[in-house]
């Protein structure tokens, strides 16, 4: 909490809305086990995405997290349907920016606009990707629009939670939700922001 005080962005939403005290991590507490426990709201036994590095016996194929082309092979998703799909199946418009599987058809089922994920969008692409996320929202083009953002998680696992890479990296991200802050307000869209952290 002391950290939040320094981050006018994030502070203004949780002043706003709401914030968890703690999130209880998936078993194994590795990064794709829980951001498809977030994305399904199934436990890992049953969304099946177990690791972040899979080997499957039958195709021998290989789940690699990052940018792989055998992790975009809809069987590794298909154990638990994502909350886009559920809206899809129910007539809603979703699009996606940077967003983990958004490129799969899952369960036979694509979201309207995905920008494929890579790994480690720019701060400057992500900036570009939430202004737009608003248009379309603010458009009436979507009921849902997604956007990923990688670099806190990136520079936590690379220098350590308490680093100033980490620091740094939570910094910029709270500018880009000031300025997110300030359009949506300009442009009067009320939207539901959730800002999901998979690792507890």
């Amino acid at each position: 909490d002391r950290e939040l005080q320094a981050l006018p962005g994030l502070k203004a939403m949780v002043e706003m809305g709401v914030k968890a005290d703690y999130l209880t991590p998936e078993f194994p507490s590795l990064s794709y086990p829980n951001y498809y426990s977030l994305m399904t709201g199934r436990n890992t036994e049953i969304h099946q995405m177990t690791g972040n590095y899979m080997w499957d016996k039958k195709t021998n194929k290989l789940f690699l997290i990052g940018e792989n082309e055998d992790s975009l092979l809809p069987f590794w998703w298909n154990g638990s349907e994502p909350f886009w799909v559920t809206m899809m199946k129910n007539k809603r418009n979703v699009y996606m920016y940077y967003w983990p599987g958004c490129n799969v058809e899952i369960l036979g089922v694509r979201p309207n606009y995905c920008r494929d994920y890579y790994y480690y969008v720019s701060d400057k692409n992500f900036s570009i990707a939430a202004s737009e996320a608003i248009d379309v929202l603010g458009q009436g083009k979507a009921n849902l629009a997604a956007v990923y953002y990688e670099r806190v998680d990136v520079e936590g696992h690379s220098f350590g939670p308490w680093s100033e890479q980490r620091k740094n990296a939570t910094r910029a991200l709270d500018k880009m939700l000031q300025e997110m802050n300030l359009k949506l307000k300009v442009r009067n869209v009320q939207v539901t922001t959730l800002i999901p952290r998979g690792a507890g």
